[in-house]
């Protein structure tokens, strides 16, 4: 198995490099999810606070505090998501952190939202990661996830390009998931899968299952 090191820089590497055409199909994804999201919403209340896995150009966030959520923090392993990120939301909303070494002042969130974000890693390392999220939660905390629907897991070589036309090759570790996988790997860290919805959409390369769970 790949440490977690090794799997977070080369996920940093690759994800230096995007240009206009990586946010535009971000933008296709968010639409794709947004009626997703909408429900999970329902859930939460304004004043709750939110942690978003792998926030990257910053359009969750932003569609959080145009519907009056404003105690959210977002975490992404690639400054320069982050930095296009500052476009949309305030700095402070932002951090820079692996997911795989989450510590915040603060075990207060409500809400965690990862989509898309937490298939870049290996799933034996998920439990660790989700009994993470347990320790920075607050009682029935919940959990809005959406991952890759497959089998397996591997490094898989990608082509990236940044915003001069400058194409690179980068490896990047992918797993992907059954329903039934995901709620023994929640459980895990002290999650409930309470509802798992497949989604095949033209905006993703690969068919989804978007999550909702609650702390146990």
């Amino acid at each position: 198995m790949f440490n977690a090191n090794f799997i977070s820089n080369l996920t940093h590497k690759a994800f230096q490099f995007f240009d206009q055409s990586y946010y535009q199909q971000a933008e296709e994804q968010f639409k794709a999810l947004q009626p997703c999201l909408d429900d999970y919403l329902t859930h939460l209340r304004p004043r709750d606070r939110i942690l978003e896995i792998g926030c990257g150009i910053g359009l969750t966030l932003a569609y959080l505090l145009e519907n009056g959520f404003t105690n959210l923090l977002g975490i992404d392993i690639s400054d320069k998501a982050l930095r296009e990120a500052m476009k949309r939301v305030p700095a402070h909303y932002l951090l820079k952190q692996d997911f795989h070494e989450l510590n915040f002042e603060r075990a207060n969130f409500a809400a965690i939202i990862a989509i898309n974000s937490l298939h870049y890693t290996s799933k034996k390392l998920l439990p660790s990661i989700f009994r993470s999220l347990d320790y920075f939660s607050t009682p029935r905390a919940h959990f809005f996830l959406v991952l890759p629907q497959g089998e397996g897991e591997r490094l898989q070589e990608e082509v990236y390009r940044d915003e001069s036309g400058k194409e690179e090759k980068h490896l990047v570790y992918h797993s992907f998931f059954q329903e039934e996988e995901i709620a023994h790997l929640l459980a895990e860290g002290n999650f409930i899968l309470d509802e798992c919805r497949p989604l095949q959409h033209s905006a993703f390369a690969f068919p989804l299952l978007v999550c909702y769970a609650q702390k146990k």
